[in-house]
């Protein structure tokens, strides 16, 4: 059976009491009654181990009267004076100790109560605390500790370390880990360790610990384990959430880059064989209603044609793919290439297309086609919604700190600034009477966005509804060339997408 520490308090009492009868009855035997204080002082530092002060002051009294009692039998002599002044020093000397562990039994007292309130702490708190020595012994551990551990009780891990309750590798792994600890006297914070609970369950805890350093000399660390399976269950069923949305996106681009390369061999047929009715290649049409519908089919396959072209783009840019081919580019031929391949396109529509550049542009390492991709998309669209007479811009400008900068401005129809999101998103079109006037896909500023993204840049869009709109579109500058032999420019490697 354990002994308390009340069972100690009851015994010592009997033990003091004991002494004290034992004491009367042999001091008067005692010449002269010098050893008699000597025993009662024992008795009063005896009870430095009693609880309380209480206990310290009333055998200090008792021992008092006891040794004045123990006085009295002797006769008036010679030696009178000897026998006052021993009892005389046995009251100083009970008194003096009685002092002494009244004030040792307050300063224990003190730290029984700030023991009291650590264990409290260490009880209540929801995490794991404890203690180790430099041998990664526990030395105090709190309940919660005790419950992950495994262990009957915070009293059973005295002692114990690691081995006691976890697999050997990992039991070797912490305490290597503990003695670096200890070794560099630096504190870690924050450490995700995973352990097996008593329930066979993985456990996942973030683990910080602090040297313990007494004297200038690092003699353990103090432990605190938060419990963060919770969070990591969370984080492990988004990932595989993620990665089964990522699975399915990407079987959908495949699907959809399949289906569009088998739909435009046909769709080339119809393309081609309405165009030759349109234009009567091989004689005049008896019905002009035929060569109407010719043109039709003609007009209505092309932008289908650009529909699937579109998502073909789209879906190789989303399943990864796509890939850049980097050349260095002479920025200005390139713009210039797409700007001759629209000004049909402007001239028609009765815009005027230019370009404004800095002087000694330098050249840039990009994708070719992509760029031209890029501007001739946003050129388009701006060329599309720009009523007749309006403008379309197309600035260049470059660098050290920006990179380098295109911006498309037009003089259009604009949109509202609510609007903008809509437009940059998949099949996104903006509702109104103006610009639905128009014919696309809703693919290509998106599209024209992946492809800028894909180069390590940005694109802003600005607009206001009827004061036109501008498109910003940043390289880093890490793409900037400078003393390089640019790749020539040819038109055809462009192609327009509404």
């Amino acid at each position: 059976m354990a002994i308390t520490s009340k069972t100690i308090s009851n015994r010592l009492w009997t033990i003091c009491v004991l002494l004290v009868g034992v004491i009367f009855i042999v001091g008067p035997l005692v010449p002269l009654g010098i050893a008699t204080g000597v025993p009662y002082m024992t008795v009063v530092a005896l009870t430095a181990r009693l609880p309380g002060r209480r206990s310290t002051t009333l055998f200090a009294i008792i021992c008092s009267v006891l040794t004045f009692r123990g006085f009295l039998p002797w006769p008036a002599s010679e030696q009178l004076w000897q026998v006052t002044a021993n009892e005389a020093l046995a009251l100083l000397a009970i008194w003096v100790t009685a002092a002494l562990v009244s004030g040792g039994n307050k300063t224990e007292a003190a730290l029984e109560d700030e023991r009291t309130l650590l264990r409290t702490l260490m009880d209540v708190w929801p995490d794991m605390v404890f203690v180790k020595d430099r041998a990664s012994r526990f030395i105090a551990a709190n309940e919660k500790t005790a419950g992950v551990m495994g262990a009957r009780s915070t009293e059973e891990m005295i002692g114990r370390t690691d081995h006691d309750y976890h697999a050997p590798e990992l039991a070797d792994e912490f305490v290597a880990y503990e003695r670096q600890i200890i070794k560099c006297g630096k504190p870690v914070m924050g450490r995700e360790e995973a352990v097996i609970g008593p329930d066979g369950e993985t456990v996942w805890l973030s683990s910080t610990k602090v040297p313990l350093i007494r004297d200038g000399e690092v003699v353990g660390l103090i432990g605190i384990n938060r419990d963060i399976t919770p969070r990591k269950q969370g984080e492990q069923a988004l990932s595989a959430a993620k990665e089964q949305a990522e699975l399915a996106n990407r079987a959908k681009s495949e699907f959809l880059a399949n289906m569009s390369h088998e739909l435009r061999t046909p769709l080339n047929a119809i393309i081609g064989f309405s165009e030759i009715i349109a234009q009567q290649t091989f004689g005049p049409v008896s019905n002009d209603k035929y060569q109407g519908y010719g043109q039709d089919i003609c007009d209505a396959g092309r932008h289908l044609l650009d529909l699937i072209n579109d998502i073909l783009d789209l879906s190789k840019v989303e399943s990864g793919v796509d890939e850049l081919h980097a050349d260095v580019l002479a920025v200005e031929e390139v713009a210039d290439s797409v700007i001759r391949l629209l000004n049909g396109r402007a001239e028609d529509a009765g815009v005027a297309l230019t370009m404004e550049t800095v002087s000694d542009v330098p050249a840039m390492c990009a994708d070719s086609r992509k760029l031209k991709q890029i501007l001739a998309n946003l050129l388009s669209n701006a060329v599309k919604f720009t009523d007749r007479g309006g403008q379309v811009v197309l600035r260049i400008s470059c660098s050290p700190d920006s990179g380098h900068v295109f911006q498309v401005c037009d003089t259009g129809i604009g949109m509202a600034r609510e609007e903008i999101p809509k437009a940059l998103s998949l099949f996104g079109q903006v509702d109104g009477q103006l610009n639905r006037k128009q014919e696309g896909t809703g693919l290509g500023l998106p599209l024209t966005k992946s492809l800028v993204e894909m180069h390590g840049g940005s694109l802003d869009f600005e607009s206001e509804l009827g004061s036109g709109t501008t498109v910003t579109v940043r390289f880093p500058p890490e793409r900037i060339l400078q003393d390089a032999h640019p790749k020539k420019s040819h038109p055809e490697d462009g192609r327009a997408v509404s």
